[in-house]
């Protein structure tokens, strides 16, 4: 349950910039603060990479 709990979080912090407060309850149930934090950012900055297109001039 948690495994898809964090997945749905994930999701949801790369389509908009808030997620649920229904899902957020339910990560927050098991996770601290700073978990939370952690898990938001990772997704966040994983999907923003993930968005941009390929550097043509990067090493």
């Amino acid at each position: 349950m948690n495994d898809r709990a964090l997945i749905k979080f994930a999701a949801e912090v790369v389509a908009q910039p808030r997620v649920s407060d229904a899902l957020f309850a339910e990560v927050r149930g098991f996770l601290s603060d700073r978990e939370v934090v952690r898990r938001f950012r990772f997704a966040a900055v994983t999907g923003l990479s993930a968005a941009l297109p390929p550097c043509s001039t990067c090493p």
